[in-house]
């Protein structure tokens, strides 16, 4: 099971409710690009994944973090089944403000403190604008795209892909 957690969509209370408890330690790895890997688990980098040894992937039972969306290398043994979820864009850009305006260490957050919501959605701090679309078609890990179309319709694309998954 791949996880894509999805910054804001309430990844980390299914994650902690649902998914670690019903995978045993060595059959979890957290894949975070952008934040650290809880304590005591194990985790890091797309890169470290791969970089596994085949026994210890093989183990594996659940990835799960913020990540690449279609991260695949090395699993090509077996099929993947995808699992995210999503929120309404309105309510989730309002909930990226008001995390960051909480956030002290956060870096949007003078912007939060300073800025009324819809100025600082506008202005794309904190990730708010297209956030879910972004890592979806990966631009949040690099990729990009000639218009905001072509964005979405890369994203659109990886959620058809998820939803494929499920056939197999």
């Amino acid at each position: 099971l791949v996880f894509v957690h999805l910054p804001r969509t309430a990844g980390t209370a299914i994650r902690e409710a649902l998914l670690l408890r019903a995978f045993t330690g060595d059959e979890v790895f957290f894949v975070e690009e952008t934040l650290p890997v809880p304590a005591g688990r194990q985790g890091g980098r797309a890169r470290d994944l791969v970089a596994l040894p085949p026994a210890t992937r093989a183990r594996l039972r659940l990835l799960v973090g913020h990540m690449p969306f279609g991260l695949t290398v090395g699993f090509e043994d077996r099929p993947l089944h995808y699992l995210t979820f999503l929120r309404d864009p309105v309510e989730r850009a309002l909930s990226v403000y008001f995390y960051c305006r909480a956030a002290a260490d956060n870096p949007a957050h003078p912007f939060a403190c300073s800025l009324p919501p819809a100025e600082f959605i506008e202005a794309g701090y904190g990730g708010a604008p297209n956030g879910m679309t972004a890592y979806l078609s990966n631009v949040a890990w690099g990729a990009t795209y000639a218009t905001e179309t072509a964005m979405l319709g890369a994203a659109q694309d990886a959620l058809m892909r998820c939803a494929r998954s499920e056939e197999h």
